[in-house]
């Protein structure tokens, strides 16, 4: 099967390690060996077997059946789960309120009220490591605000403190 397209449907670029691969139909091939004075390319997913032979005037055999999605909406696809994982990771900054009502925070867990009276109804306590749950116990003068978390600390008779994180409530 000879077919000869014009180069200007596929492109060559190099890949982030600088080898070579060809684009095609945005389908991604990688460099497979070099035949006479052809180029064979193989489809950069190891299990698909479509293959592209160039020479300099362009395709002179091609065989296209790919298994799986091509490269550009691959791309997109990490593209938007890396912004969803950027925003998750920023959100919390976004909601938490900020470290002039620490004191406020503080305040109110020594004259005893409670989360649900003070303005932040839209947090949850966490502990240290992620999970809801009991909060994890430190020595008096242990505690330091974390960014924008808010931590509030309540003495207790025992000389411990209980530090709670705070997180926005999803």
């Amino acid at each position: 099967m000879n077919i000869t397209l014009d180069p200007k449907q596929f492109r060559i670029e190099k890949t982030t390690r600088g080898a070579p691969c060809l684009i095609f139909e945005n389908y991604k091939f990688r460099y497979g060996n070099k035949m006479k004075d052809e180029i064979r390319w193989r489809c950069t997913n190891k299990m698909c077997k479509a293959t592209i032979k160039t020479n300099e005037k362009g395709i002179t055999e091609k065989r296209t059946v790919h298994d799986h999605e091509p490269v550009c909406e691959r791309r997109n696809l990490k593209k938007g789960s890396k912004l969803v994982g950027r925003i998750k990771l920023k959100s919390p900054s976004y909601f938490l309120p900020t470290r002039s009502t620490f004191g406020e925070c503080k305040d109110s867990f020594e004259n005893n009220e409670t989360l649900a009276q003070s303005e932040t109804e839209d947090v949850k306590p966490i502990t240290r490591n992620g999970s809801s749950g009991q909060p994890v116990q430190f020595l008096p003068n242990e505690y330091q605000p974390q960014g924008e978390e808010i931590i509030v600390v309540n003495e207790t008779p025992s000389h411990f403190m209980d530090l709670l994180y705070f997180s926005c409530a999803a």
